[in-house]
């Protein structure tokens, strides 16, 4: 009998803790699932045209397509490159290796396909800025079908094809720590920034 009593005394206390853990995990993905929702609608503003306000052509190549006849979804990190980097040469005259120049890694990054692009195509990139940091910047990037001759240009509610994410810290080139964003620098993004927010990018620049 008091065997009994004692077995019974631990089951009861290992139910009320499983109760315990369950609610904790309940919370869990309770937040998780915000997070998701969170983070879709904040995916979805970034779908048109005029959420992005800086805009340049790049010509798509044979090697781009593979073998089921479209390019490969693994080459929209090389376009989200080639236009952060042109931007920031061209209209900071950020130069890495240059002495007093930070640098730039990438450290997180996303990309969502809505639509096959190929060659010969002009890839048409739109580049935004979702939040500029003390040393970081999350870029904001959409790549578009421009046509045979980069003739086409799409604007306003225009859906995009790709659309992505990827974050830059700035480092220091010796030192490799958070290079704060300043000067002209920061003067050019914040730029940027303002016009970003979704839906209001109505003026775009072109390369």
């Amino acid at each position: 009998s008091v065997l009994c009593l004692f077995f019974f005394f631990f089951q009861a206390e290992d139910g009320i803790r499983d109760a315990q853990e369950s609610r904790g995990l309940g919370d869990v993905y309770k937040r998780q699932y915000q997070r998701r929702v969170r983070d879709v609608s904040r995916l979805a503003m970034w779908r048109q045209a005029r959420d992005y306000p800086h805009w340049m052509n790049i010509q798509s190549r044979w090697s781009d397509n593979d073998l089921y006849g479209h390019m490969n979804n693994a080459l929209a990190y090389h376009y989200f490159d080639a236009c952060t980097n042109h931007f920031l040469f061209d209209k900071v005259g950020m130069r890495p290796n240059h002495p007093g120049h930070p640098r730039h890694l990438v450290v997180e990054s996303q990309c969502e396909y809505f639509a096959q692009l190929s060659y010969p195509s002009v890839i048409r990139v739109g580049l935004g800025i979702e939040k500029l940091g003390k040393s970081s910047v999350r870029w904001r990037v959409a790549l578009c079908d421009g046509g045979l001759n980069g003739s086409v240009e799409q604007k306003g509610d225009d859906p995009v094809a790709w659309a992505g994410y990827f974050v830059h810290v700035f480092i220091d080139g010796e030192t490799g720590k958070p290079s704060p964003i300043s000067g002209r620098f920061r003067e050019v993004l914040e730029e940027m920034s303002a016009q970003c927010a979704p839906g209001n990018c109505e003026k775009q620049s072109k390369l």
